[in-house]
């Protein structure tokens, strides 16, 4: 019975380990993406797949651009990070990607308010008191599209399916951390300047000593002195 369990938690950890490298290169992948909102083209018109990018990341309003491009630099990074840990069963570069998952779910929450609070004006965007105190360019160009509605639809199905698959990875990462630290005889680590075993070299075949499975002499075998110069 004891074997079987320890199958089932050495299948659990590899499980757990495929969902959590998924998890870590999707978020470097995002986070790479994420950078492209900084270099889009101030006239909406003129972009070429920004706009489709803004509706996965946010950054509809001046502010949350810099915001989103930030946390794409850290999702990056941490992503690699996760991808490390995943790869060497470090619990500890784990644990840090896990971390910035959480913050993640804080950060995008607040992108979102702050997004959609302006989404929800679009329609009248155009003429009010906003539009020309603090000009927005995506606003005014949804507006003129009449893609407001559609806009906000899509932007808040996005937002969903992103905090569920951050919270998803946020426990898959914590139970797997703890798999790991509970099960650490299945991982096994050499270290690089380890040294092999001392083997007793013979230079006598009348006996059979000096391999791994037999390394010292049979105490009846009469130990000679061997001059190093020979």
């Amino acid at each position: 019975m004891a074997k079987g369990k320890g199958t089932r938690d050495a299948i659990s950890i590899t499980n757990m380990r495929i969902i959590v490298l998924g998890f870590a290169i999707c978020t470097a992948i995002y986070g790479s993406v994420s950078l492209m909102i900084l270099f889009a083209d101030q006239n909406p018109s003129q972009r070429f797949l920004s706009d489709e990018i803004r509706l996965a990341t946010g950054g509809f309003v001046p502010s949350t651009k810099f915001i989103t491009a930030g946390l794409g630099i850290l999702g990056l990074l941490f992503g690699v990070v996760g991808v490390l840990g995943c790869y060497d069963y470090n619990s500890g570069q784990v644990r840090l990607f896990g971390g910035f998952l959480q913050l993640r779910i804080v950060v995008c929450a607040f992108i979102f308010s702050v997004d959609f609070l302006d989404l929800n004006r679009c329609e009248v965007w155009v003429g009010s008191a906003d539009a020309n105190l603090h000009y927005n360019a995506d606003m005014e160009h949804l507006n003129l599209s009449q893609e407001c509605s559609w806009t906000r639809t899509i932007y808040t199905i996005g937002w969903i399916i992103d905090f569920m698959s951050n919270a998803i990875g946020c426990f898959i990462a914590s139970r797997f951390c703890v798999r790991m630290d509970e099960n650490v005889l299945y991982l096994i680590k050499t270290e690089a300047k380890s040294q092999p075993p001392s083997v007793f070299v013979s230079r006598c075949n009348d006996y059979d000593y000096g391999s791994i499975s037999q390394p010292s002499p049979p105490e009846d075998v009469p130990r000679i002195k061997i001059d190093e110069g020979v």
